[in-house]
């Protein structure tokens, strides 16, 4: 089922739309200046030119005519002309060009309120849902994304259907003088096997990608988390050197991205950038979008971005930080890093960090500053590694290389019997290494502790001949 969006345009070749807002009693003159300004964004992404914002104070929206029935009736008459009882001299036709195409409304709006605004206006009302809804339709990429956006779209959409004056009537028989099923509740019928269907197609691609995810669990995963359009892609390219999608649009990505940080670090390091955060998320689309988040609750460091050049960054944290703590993410693991630094002058950065002295101020277009990020992941990968000693045999080269690709090899010393390799790796990988090599190497490893139990100890910094193996302890 597509969305909504019209597919009229004015002469001018684009889609021109009016913004509608109500602003509660408890939201912030600052705030509601930037939801209005986000719904302005969210329209650019998908090609409308806003023309007017028009906005009103309530104590909160009208269920009947979300703004006042005064406000309402000036916006009608802006919209069609006043009516033939009005003093007004009307002063163009509905032949001439409208002055918008759509009135696009900064909230969600029940499928009732939705028509008798249509009705009201008599032009196209989308609400704030339908829009984020169609973005993410147009931006998903991969399979598992569309079937997710398109399940949204479908349960959006489903108690719309009820409001649809041209599929009223009955279609079929139902025998013994039944009038049959109505055409809607044909149409709920179909809507409901459709999500059956790409529900279980979604269950199988979810654990075909848990599969993917268990083979990264080993290597250290950073996760780049916050706001849309807060620099997440151009910090992802800088960090790792590939060509990820950068567009200063609204969920200019949803699928998430992983790359290797580069130059690749031994261990090896890799980033996810997962999609953007929003405010007044549509319901529907939360299991979507937390869902793209698994790789955040699966990383090992969260660094959560923040445009530092938006005047309402502070909301942007508050979203943020709200919806990792209801994922139960640990909050030692989340990093604050600001970014867009180079728009800002020495006393703004000062006062970033007085607020928060433990942030990263960088900048995607800074080397230095992208340079000192990707140290910091490295020193934080590095607080979780240990320090021990590997000894192996020659004829466990397959090994050797394993060790070699997880860890970071300070030093190695070599003689006939083997290599003794003084490393810092993770503790799983250590372990597993130990296991392999007690199995394998049970003779060896009887000797090792015979000769340890007669106070002897293996010396990193000797060197591997029969006189510098061992060591007395004493």
């Amino acid at each position: 089922m597509q969305a909504s969006v019209p597919s009229f345009s004015s002469t001018t070749g684009t889609t021109r739309a009016l913004v509608l807002a109500v602003q509660p009693q408890l939201r912030s003159d600052a705030q509601h200046h930037a939801s209005c300004q986000e719904l302005e964004a969210l329209a650019k992404t998908l090609g409308f030119e806003v023309v007017e914002v028009r906005s009103q104070k309530r104590t909160s929206a009208s269920r009947d005519t979300y703004v006042g029935a005064g406000s309402l009736k000036d916006l009608a008459d802006f919209l069609n002309g006043p009516g033939p009882d009005a003093s007004v001299t009307k002063t163009w036709s509905r032949s001439d060009e409208a002055p918008v195409d759509l009135v696009l409304v900064n909230d969600t709006l029940s499928p009732k309120l939705q028509r008798r605004l249509e009705r009201a206006l008599d032009v196209e009302v989308i609400d704030r849902s339908g829009v984020i809804l169609e973005i993410f339709e147009r931006r998903a990429r991969t399979r598992q994304a569309r079937l997710e956006v398109e399940i949204a779209r479908l349960r959006y959409e489903l108690p719309r259907l009820r409001d649809d004056t041209t599929k009223r009537g009955r279609q079929g028989g139902g025998g013994r003088g039944e009038q049959g099923d109505t055409i809607v509740s044909l149409g709920k019928q179909r809507i409901r096997m459709r999500i059956t269907t790409l529900e279980a197609e979604l269950s199988g691609l979810q654990t075909a990608g848990h599969v993917r995810k268990r083979r990264r669990q080993d290597v250290f995963q950073v996760a780049l988390v916050g706001y849309t359009n807060a620099g997440k892609s151009s910090l992802m390219r800088g960090l790792t050197g590939n060509e990820v999608l950068v567009e200063d649009q609204l969920f200019a990505t949803l699928d998430t991205t992983v790359r290797q940080l580069s130059p690749v670090p031994s261990p090896p390091v890799v980033v996810a950038d997962t999609v953007g955060f929003i405010q007044d998320l549509p319901h529907e689309l939360v299991a979507s979008f937390r869902s793209t988040l698994d790789e955040a609750g699966d990383a090992d460091l969260l660094l959560l971005v923040l445009d530092a050049s938006d005047s309402v960054w502070t909301s942007h944290l508050e979203v943020t930080s709200e919806t990792l703590a209801e994922l139960d993410i640990d909050p030692s693991r989340i990093q604050l890093v600001f970014n867009k630094c180079d728009r800002l002058d020495d006393d703004e950065r000062a006062a970033l960090l007085e607020g928060h002295p433990d942030a990263v101020l960088t900048s995607a277009h800074d080397r230095d500053a992208l340079a000192s990020l990707r140290q910091m992941i490295l020193d934080v990968q590095e607080r979780g590694l240990c320090e021990e000693l590997v000894g192996l045999p020659h004829e466990h080269g397959a090994l050797r290389a394993e060790v070699h690709a997880k860890a970071r090899v300070l030093s190695e010393k070599h003689d006939a019997w083997g290599s003794v390799l003084h490393v810092l790796a993770r503790p799983e990988h250590l372990e597993r290494w130990h296991d392999l090599l007690a199995v394998d190497l049970s003779g060896a490893t009887e000797v090792l502790e015979s000769s340890w139990n007669h106070g002897f100890e293996l010396d990193a910094a000797g060197d591997l001949s029969e006189s510098g193996l061992l060591e007395a302890k004493d």
